[in-house]
């Protein structure tokens, strides 16, 4: 399990439940001669996120922590034991088998 604080909450992640890539911040263009430049001014990590079975009770929680104001602040070990102030982005519930864990939270960390 990685462990996965987001607004203060500690979120449990199963360890095939958390995927890090990274995007380009830049720009690229291809001039009339056919040269190709680029130029990559940084990188930003971004994580997809899908949390171990909840229920309802903490989905709520967590839904309404993660969704209270535009950026959150993210820590753990699930994103390497660095902290970082992301934006939380697509958030689905997917159902769980039993009517006492009721669902999956998946969504996607970006860091801002």
């Amino acid at each position: 399990m990685s462990l996965l604080v987001l607004a203060g909450i500690t979120v449990l992640v199963p360890d095939d439940g958390l995927k890090k890539d990274y995007v380009t911040i830049g720009d690229s263009a291809r001039a009339v001669d056919g040269t190709f430049t680029e130029t990559i001014t940084g990188r930003k990590r971004t994580w997809q996120v899908t949390t171990s079975l909840m229920d309802s009770t903490a989905i709520d929680t967590l839904v309404t922590a993660i969704t209270a104001a535009p950026t959150v602040t993210a820590s753990g070990t699930g994103i390497g034991g660095s902290s970082a102030t992301v934006w939380v982005r697509n958030i689905s519930e997917t159902p769980g088998p039993t009517a006492i864990y009721t669902a999956r939270l998946t969504f996607t960390l970006e860091e801002a």
